[in-house]
C-alpha cells in the first residue's frame, strides 16, 4: 500500500500508541502501554510493538508482541503473555498482511519456534490463511452495565445471587477499597493460598507490586478486600481501560465461602463500573471444563465468548510446548501440599521457564 510503512515503537515513550489503542475497536487494557511496562519490569521480556503508519505518521494498525525464551516451550513471539487476550488491532486483512510481514521477519531473525496471538475477536482476519492453527481455547464472560444499578439488580443478575449478596452482609462481611501497597501484600497471601488449592504455582509478588505501582497513579487499578471480624477472607483486583472494567485476579479463603464474600466482591465491582459510567465488566478467562466457575459467571447475566490461542509455526525446533499441560497436571498434587514459601520459590522459577 502506497504511503505506508511498518515500524517498531516503544509505546511507553510514544504517546501515539495509547491514543491509537484508545480509539481502536476491540482494544483492551492489556494493549495499553502501562501493561507493557508491568510485563517488562516483572519478567524482563523484550517487547516488539509493530505499527503500520501513513506518511503523516498516523498509526493505522498495530500488533504488540513479547519475545519469550523457554527451555520447555521454546522461543516465541506472543501477543500477549500474561493477558487473557489481545485482539488484532488492524483495519482489515490488507493492513494485517503488511504488519504480518514485519512480524515474520522479526520471528525468523530471533529464531522463534512459533508466533502466538491470543484473541477473542480476530478483527475480521482469517488467521488460518497465514498458517495459524487454533490451539488452546478458553471462555470469556462479559457483562454489559450500560443500565443503572437498579436495573441490573432487578433484571440482569440471578435472583439467588441477590439473596447471597444480602446474606454476605448479614454474615458480617465488609468490603473495603485498598489504599496502598500493604493492602496488595495482604491480598497476595490469600492469592498464594488460592493457587495452592488449585495446584498451581503463584505468579511472583513483584507482578502484583508492579500492577499497583504502575496502574494506581492513573487510576487504572482497583483492589477490593472482603473482611469478616477483621479477618481477610476474599479479594479481587480490577483493571480499568476506556469504558470497561477487567477482573485480573480473584482469591478467597475457602473456609469462609459459605459467608459469600465473592458475591459481595463481584457486586462491588458492578457498583464501581456503574459509578464510573462504564459500559462493561469483563469477568476474565475461564477454562471450558471448569463448569462450576462458568455457572457462577453466567448467573451474573454475562455473555460467554471464546478465546483462542492461535499459533503459527516457524520451523525452529527449539523446544516443545505441547508437554506444558502434562507438566502442570503432574505437579498439581505436590503443589497442593507445599508450604507457602516453597510455592513462592517455585513460582519465581516457573514463570521464567514456561
Amino acid at each position: 500500500m502506497d504511503g505506508t510503512s511498518i515500524r517498531m515503537i516503544d509505546p511507553a515513550a510514544d504517546a501515539r500508541w495509547d491514543a491509537f489503542v484508545d480509539r481502536a475497536p476491540g482494544s483492551s487494557v492489556f494493549q495499553h502501554s502501562s501493561w507493557k511496562t508491568v510485563i517488562e519490569r516483572t519478567f524482563q521480556l523484550r517487547p516488539f510493538y509493530f505499527t503500520l503508519e501513513d506518511d503523516a505518521q498516523n498509526i493505522l494498525g498495530g500488533i504488540p508482541f513479547f519475545f519469550k525464551r523457554s527451555p520447555i516451550t521454546g522461543k516465541a513471539l506472543i501477543s500477549l503473555p500474561f493477558a487473557d487476550y489481545s485482539d488484532v488491532l488492524t483495519d482489515g486483512p490488507e493492513h494485517f498482511s503488511m504488519l504480518w510481514r514485519g512480524v515474520m521477519e522479526t520471528g525468523n531473525e530471533k529464531g522463534a519456534r512459533y508466533i502466538e496471538i491470543r484473541s477473542r475477536d480476530k478483527g475480521g482476519i482469517e488467521l488460518e490463511r497465514y498458517a495459524f492453527e487454533r490451539g488452546s481455547t478458553y471462555l470469556n464472560h462479559f457483562l454489559e452495565v450500560g443500565k443503572d444499578l437498579e436495573f441490573i439488580e432487578k433484571k440482569v443478575i440471578d435472583r439467588s445471587y441477590k439473596c447471597d449478596i444480602r446474606q454476605a452482609v448479614k454474615n458480617g462481611v465488609v468490603v473495603r477499597s485498598a489504599t496502598g501497597e500493604p493492602d496488595m501484600k495482604e491480598y497476595y497471601r490469600l492469592y498464594v493460598m488460592t493457587r495452592a488449592h488449585h495446584g498451581l504455582p503463584p505468579i511472583p509478588y513483584v507482578f502484583f507490586k508492579n500492577v499497583w505501582d504502575i496502574l494506581s497513579p492513573p487510576k487504572m487499578v482497583y483492589l477490593f478486600l472482603a473482611y469478616r471480624a477483621e479477618r481477610l477472607i476474599g479479594g479481587i483486583i480490577f483493571l480499568r481501560h476506556k469504558k470497561c472494567l477487567y477482573a485480573l485476579s480473584n482469591s478467597s479463603d475457602r473456609r469462609f465461602l459459605d459467608k459469600k464474600p465473592n458475591h459481595l466482591l463481584w457486586w462491588r465491582g458492578i457498583q464501581l463500573a456503574v459509578d464510573l459510567g462504564l459500559t462493561g465488566l469483563d469477568f476474565g478467562r475461564t477454562a471450558p471444563d471448569n463448569e462450576g466457575l462458568r455457572f457462577f459467571k453466567r448467573r451474573w447475566g454475562t455473555r460467554e465468548r471464546e478465546i483462542h490461542h492461535y499459533r503459527c509455526g516457524m520451523g525452529h525446533a527449539t523446544g516443545n510446548g505441547h508437554g506444558l499441560g502434562r507438566i502442570e497436571k503432574a505437579l498439581a498434587p505436590a503443589l497442593k501440599v507445599l508450604p507457602p514459601w516453597a510455592l513462592k520459590a517455585i513460582g519465581k522459577v516457573a514463570y521464567r521457564c514456561l
